[in-house]
């Protein structure tokens, strides 16, 4: 690993092993390199032209989070969303009886958005908070209209964003009432494992619907079924 890069870690953390994947005799690495590089690789399948290319590129800033930041606090309006390049994120409000109760986890690849609050500039009342150290990009709400108003192709993407967005929450919120516990932590281990294996325990279960304890039950549960049939 080149000094470049090791100085890039220290400033910015961790950003994931797909970006080590480079010939020896590469070019030093730069932030605006980290940047292109995911990018061209999150919008592979879109048709932009160089110059579209360009311009969503320089409306993303690079920015890194501590283990614990909060990204958006309830009653501040959300100015940004963020690409995470690396690190794991979750949303989370709190009930009337002070509980801090996860609303959503974000992890690589996915975009950390306050729906409500960014698109009608109304305060948030959710929190958003890094779990560990998270490296992301940001793109503001006057660069999101700007680009959307201008793009179509970045229209289409963000429109589509959206409604994958509001699908997945549509879908958790009838499994939280179709679909047995079990079922729900099996269903997130398969579609989402990087927030089993990174998340805390009390974060995933509030976040599925049941108490610390019901959860350790079945992840025993299932680790004793998986060890019968080995």
């Amino acid at each position: 690993m080149g000094k470049a890069f090791q100085l890039i870690l220290k400033r910015f953390f961790y950003f994931g092993e797909s970006f080590l994947q480079r010939p020896i005799d590469f070019k030093p690495i730069t932030m605006s390199s980290v940047k292109k590089d995911f990018l061209k690789e999150l919008h592979r399948d879109l048709s932009l032209t160089h110059e579209q290319s360009k311009l969503i590129t320089e409306a993303y800033i690079l920015k890194g989070f501590k283990k614990g930041e909060f990204i958006l606090k309830e009653g501040s309006t959300s100015n940004s969303y963020y690409i995470i390049i690396n690190g794991l994120v979750r949303s989370f409000a709190v009930d009337t009886t002070g509980q801090d109760i996860t609303t959503d986890f974000f992890s690589t690849k996915e975009m950390i958005l306050a729906p409500a609050s960014f698109l009608l500039r109304a305060p948030s009342k959710e929190n958003i908070q890094s779990l560990n150290q998270c490296i992301c990009l940001q793109m503001s709400f006057v660069n999101f209209q700007n680009l959307f108003s201008t793009i179509d192709t970045y229209r289409n993407w963000a429109r589509t964003s959206l409604v994958l967005n509001y699908a997945q929450l549509k879908n958790r919120s009838i499994a939280q009432i179709t679909d047995s516990a079990k079922k729900r932590y099996l269903d997130l281990k398969t579609i989402r494992p990087a927030i089993i294996e990174s998340a805390p325990l009390k974060h995933i279960a509030t976040y599925l619907g049941m108490t610390d304890s019901s959860l350790s039950r079945i992840r025993k549960e299932i680790a004793n079924e998986e060890q019968n049939l080995s």
